[in-house]
């Protein structure tokens, strides 16, 4: 069983006013003896003490990677998807531009793109999405899902030309760092056409890689 601060705290006090007591006791009284071997025994209890700390810090960052985790993949990933679902009548050609031709091929999108797109709707999906962009550079410091992951997935929307119409709109709403790593998407998507998630994860990769994410993840990570 792990001790909690407050147990470790209480065996620290515990063991300093046993000390403190020690030089008043009679010489070879019984306490004085008990004394000697306690005092001994205080270089082992102090580290006990540092490694049942580390214990507990260990545990709770690893509770803390796993609940933002869950966050970031519920924010970034399964609200967008709902929101491309609740919309999609009203937004046919923004949604259908926000995925590559091969997954069109996979999925079946059931769109209808003679449709025009409500503009309200449209600036509420992409608000969204550049939402989760500012949510997964915040969450980056505790999250044990790879950002390149997210990366791949944010590429694929910003293959949009008509997203990029309502970032240029939007960004200034946003956090320097977002409006950086937003413009840093669309530059590497507008050079690189990816043509299946091989290619895809592997530009993903370069870009998380690369001097000017890594600039603006030092940048967010130190606000």
């Amino acid at each position: 069983m792990i001790l909690s601060y407050t147990n470790i705290f209480f065996v620290l006090v515990f063991i300093f006013i046993f000390l403190l007591i020690i030089p008043l006791t009679p010489i070879n009284s019984y306490l004085d003896r008990l004394g000697s071997k306690i005092g001994a025994a205080t270089g082992i209890f102090i580290a006990m003490s540092i490694f049942i700390t580390y214990q507990v810090l260990h545990n709770n960052n690893k509770d803390l990677l796993i609940k933002n985790t869950l966050i970031t993949v519920d924010r970034a990933w399964l609200n967008i998807l709902k929101i491309f679902e609740e919309y999609k009548d009203k937004s046919p050609n923004l949604i259908n531009s926000l995925f590559y031709n091969y997954q069109k091929d996979k999925f079946n999108l059931n769109l209808n793109l003679s449709s025009k797109d409500d503009w309200f709707a449209s600036s509420l999906i992409s608000n969204n999405i550049f939402q989760t962009w500012e949510d997964v550079l915040t969450l980056s410091i505790a999250d044990e899902t790879g950002l390149e992951v997210w990366i791949a997935i944010f590429l694929q929307y910003t293959k949009s030309f008509i997203l990029l119409d309502i970032w240029n709109k939007f960004k200034p709403n946003y956090s320097i760092t977002t409006q950086e790593f937003g413009d840093l998407l669309f530059s590497y998507i507008d050079k690189n056409k990816p043509n299946n998630y091989k290619e895809s994860n592997s530009l993903a990769l370069e870009i998380y890689n690369s001097k000017e994410f890594k600039k603006i993840l030092h940048k967010r990570n130190n606000l």
